[in-house]
C-alpha cells in the first residue's frame, strides 16, 4: 500500500487537501496532511520538519508510513 504525506504552504491548512485526499483514500491510499504552525515565522527548517516527522510518528501506523520512519532513522 502507498502512503502520501501532503505538506500544505503558508497559505492554506490541511484542510486544502480535502479533495485530494477524498479521492486518494478512495482508491485504497493512506494520506497524512501534518499542520504547521505557519504563524510561527521565528523558527526554522528544523522545527518545521519536526512537525512532519512527529505527524509521522503519531500516525495510525500503517506500513507505509512505518517505512518512511525508518528511513529517517538510518
Amino acid at each position: 500500500m502507498t502512503a502520501y504525506c501532503l505538506i500544505h504552504g503558508s497559505g492554506q491548512g490541511p484542510s486544502g487537501w480535502k479533495l485530494l485526499v477524498r479521492e486518494l483514500e478512495k482508491r485504497g491510499y493512506s494520506v497524512l496532511t501534518p499542520a504547521f504552525e505557519v504563524n510561527r515565522t521565528d523558527q526554522g527548517l528544523i522545527w518545521h520538519a519536526e512537525t512532519i516527522v512527529n505527524a509521522l510518528d503519531s500516525a495510525a501506523s500503517p506500513k507505509a508510513f512505518d517505512r518512511l520512519r525508518h528511513r529517517r532513522n538510518t
